[in-house]
């Protein structure tokens, strides 16, 4: 499968020449031109020949590879053997020009002797990790707790005691098909909804504008013990013994070595330890995503009624940004 190729590559702008390659080119060119001259032809055709593999090699080189949106994906040995961890989002792997060669350039934080020098694959949730390169990362800040939309509704009304026909009022929402909690907040379209099926008669037809404060913090509330009631539910799962070779969409791969120990499931089938403890892993993360949720939402909620209102929370992140790069 394609994705999963280019999941074990590196990307970058793609530049259509290398230096050495061009050095060649401008070579042969101005071989050429000087040949043209000695055989008749005049100086100013040979410079106008020589000139124009210069602006092409130019633009080639330099200005496609800056200008074009379009990428090189690159499978590199060496490179392609170094770990992953969130915090070294500092770190590089770049296309060298002048070298024709591919470079990791590490961020400040010295690397102790004897142990290994880690990158980072990109902002990726546990469910791709596990699913492309078969590890789990513990406390990972981009991961995600996602429901598909008809299990969130239907968690949601659950927790919430709502009757199912109250949905409708999502009609025009224009929900996605995807609905997540991260560890910080429970995300835009999951508050659209807590405000449309908790309060319709206070919100417009696509939740997205706040509601007064108390409304606003039994919204955020109510998320929270969702996000209680799902890690309750995951917490209470079958062992990742009985488990299938998969977790919700997530297929988990073979393990690299398989062990020769393993471990009888409820149905009689065996699951390698191996992989067994990886759904253990798989699933406890995202216990700790949804217990990190209620409690960013609690404390959201409290702080608003404390404050007597809320501050919109993606202004905030946009300033933090700024703030952090000036």
């Amino acid at each position: 499968c394609l994705s999963v190729v280019r999941s074990r590559s590196f990307s970058g702008p793609y530049a259509r020449g290398t230096f050495r390659g061009s050095l060649i080119q401008l070579f042969l060119a101005c071989t050429v031109a000087g040949v043209a001259t000695i055989g008749g032809y005049s100086a100013e055709v040979a410079l106008d020949g020589f000139l124009g593999v210069v602006v092409y090699v130019l633009l080639n080189d330099l200005f496609f590879s800056r200008f074009s949106t379009e990428k090189r994906y690159v499978l590199c040995p060496y490179i392609d053997m170094m770990n992953h961890a969130a915090a070294r989002d500092k770190t590089d792997v770049a296309y060298e020009y002048f070298s024709d060669a591919f470079a990791v350039v590490l961020d400040d934080a010295a690397v102790p002797s004897g142990e290994q020098a880690l990158i980072c694959y990109g902002p990726r949730t546990n469910d791709a990790l596990l699913q492309y390169y078969g590890f789990v990362e513990a406390g990972s800040p981009h991961d995600i707790f996602a429901f598909t939309q008809s299990d969130f509704l239907a968690s949601f009304a659950s927790s919430a005691s709502i009757d199912p026909s109250k949905l409708r009022v999502l009609a025009n929402a224009q929900l996605p098909p995807t609905i997540s909690f991260d560890r910080k907040s429970p995300g835009a379209d999951a508050m659209r909804i807590a405000r449309l099926l908790l309060y319709p008669e206070e919100s417009a037809s696509t939740g997205t504008a706040m509601l007064s404060v108390s409304s606003e913090a039994t919204c955020l509330r109510a998320l929270a013990s969702m996000a209680d009631t799902e890690r309750v539910r995951l917490a209470n799962l079958p062992s990742a013994s009985g488990a299938p070779s998969g977790f919700g969409s997530v297929a988990v791969p073979p393990a690299k070595k398989p062990s020769k120990k393993k471990r009888a499931s409820k149905g009689g089938e065996e699951v390698d330890e191996e992989i067994a403890s990886l759904i253990t892993q798989f699933r406890e993360q995202k216990q700790q995503v949804l217990s990190a949720a209620a409690e960013a939402m609690r404390r959201r909620a409290d702080d608003g009624e404390r404050m007597g209102g809320f501050n919109d929370p993606l202004a905030a992140e946009a300033e933090a940004a700024e703030a952090e790069a000036a």
